[in-house]
């Protein structure tokens, strides 16, 4: 290992990533992190989003422009 140069103990080397599976302690099954949950908690955002949309106040609204009309 090479030294740093700010000191006099060696660079760690950097950390090679490994290609094998992790497995399950229960089984030989592989584990697959499901991304179920961050769906559901997507949708549930966008059902917010769709609830805090007011169809009567956003006819009412009226769009700004720099331009008088006349």
């Amino acid at each position: 290992m090479v030294a740093s140069l700010e000191s006099s103990r060696p660079i760690m080397a950097p950390s090679v990533s490994s290609k094998s599976n992790r497995f399950s302690t229960y089984s030989q099954a592989i584990s697959v992190a499901t991304t179920d949950s961050a769906r559901e908690e997507i949708i549930a955002i966008e059902e917010g989003f769709d609830k805090l949309h007011n169809k009567k106040l956003e006819s009412q609204r009226c769009d700004l422009t720099t331009e008088k009309e006349r």
